[in-house]
């Protein structure tokens, strides 16, 4: 029968806090070298967080930013095929519909369509009516 290793990081962050050393909810990193172990804190929300490029911004936005935050939200919502994004917008009670009203929901289905314009793809929706509309 195998051992399990037991979770240092957790060990650690339990005793300081046992001796009040470490208040609730902080972060702790440990390493290992030679031996000696390490436990520093690590903030919260880091002091330079990493960068990337947003497609809907048009420009290089925080990680930690409420426009990354929004754009993997409608980044999740085109991935999805249509029939389960048109149930998690206008679903039951736990669509976004009834979480956040229908402005949202508009301007969420907004944000998708311009997000698939900029990526290069049609959305599913646009498509279905040009095939019925015969545009």
């Amino acid at each position: 029968m195998r051992r399990q290793k037991p979770d240092i990081a957790r060990q650690h962050q339990g005793a300081l806090r046992k001796a009040g050393r470490a208040e609730e909810g902080a972060i702790l990193s440990v390493s290992r070298d030679a031996r000696i172990w390490q436990i520093a804190r690590m903030p919260y929300p880091p002091d330079n967080p990493p960068h990337v490029f947003s497609v809907l911004a048009g420009r290089e936005v925080s990680t930690w930013s409420e426009e990354w935050k929004h754009e993997c939200e409608v980044r999740y919502l085109a991935g999805l095929p249509l029939a389960q994004r048109n149930d998690a917008l206008d679903g039951s009670s736990g669509s976004m519909k009834f979480k956040r009203g229908e402005a949202a929901v508009a301007y969420l289905r907004a944000e998708i369509e311009r997000y698939g314009m900029l990526k290069g793809k049609p959305s599913p929706e646009r498509s279905s009516r040009r095939q019925v509309c015969g545009v």
